[in-house]
């Protein structure tokens, strides 16, 4: 069985975009008010900040913007709205809970500096919470994996990589109302070999964004399962 991911890549939650994202709010935050800003010219600014290169710009600024940690009504389209010409910098850049999130993070990154065990568990609560009001925004996203992967694992419990590819082929290819029962044989062990020929990478990004969020844990066999307090996102179900 050939099989193909849907082409949304992740984002990294690690140390280093971590820090990248709390300097892009800070950047912005000191930033004069303006009406417009060609998205270039912003990329270059934060790269002449030191932040971040405009390549990685790029990818984390649509991310933040699916999110809701951007403001998308400071976001600058182009006629077709496909792809972005700037941005509107004001008090309003940041959502309010894109900001509460940018301090959430703060308190994240300099938690190993905290002693007190209780501290430390108060703030990855916090984290994580935060995390799931990141996702909930994902999952309203024109990126439709953040809702499916978590409307899968309330249905099915767990997820491994090809159950991931197979939710994603059928969804780009129509036939989602033939999933319950893919699963169901591949559960069985009655399909055969399986090659990811497509956007093989999608797995391992999504993955790594939604377990660094708190969303996703592995079992002991390695599948992935919502975390506990994850169990309690309310995702509309497809209609």
């Amino acid at each position: 069985m050939d099989l193909i991911g849907c082409g949304c890549m992740g984002f990294s939650f690690t140390k280093k975009y971590k820090n990248a994202i709390i300097s892009f709010y800070d950047v912005i935050s000191e930033m004069e008010e303006q009406d417009f800003i060609s998205y270039p010219d912003l990329q270059s600014h934060i790269a002449m900040k030191g932040v971040s290169e405009p390549s990685e710009v790029r990818m984390y600024i649509p991310f933040l913007m699916k999110a809701k940690v951007i403001n998308p009504l400071n976001c600058i389209k182009n006629s077709t709205g496909s792809r972005i010409k700037g941005f509107k910098i004001n008090d309003d850049f940041f959502t309010e809970q894109g900001t509460e999130f940018i301090k959430i993070l703060k308190l994240d990154m300099n938690k190993d500096l905290q002693t007190d065990e209780e501290v430390i568990k108060k703030i990855e609560s916090l984290y994580h919470k935060a995390g799931m009001r990141l996702v909930l925004a994902l999952t309203e996203s024109e990126d439709y994996i953040y809702k499916e992967i978590i409307l899968f694992l309330k249905k099915y419990k767990t997820i491994d990589k090809n159950e991931f590819y197979i939710l994603t082929t059928c969804i780009e290819n129509s036939y989602t109302d033939k999933l319950e029962n893919i699963i169901k044989d591949y559960r069985d062990n009655k399909i055969g070999e399986i090659h990811i020929v497509q956007n093989v990478n999608d797995w391992q990004y999504l993955t790594g964004t939604l377990d660094q969020l708190g969303i996703i844990e592995q079992d002991e066999n390695k599948n992935y399962i919502l975390t506990r307090d994850a169990l309690s996102l309310e995702v509309k179900e497809n209609e």
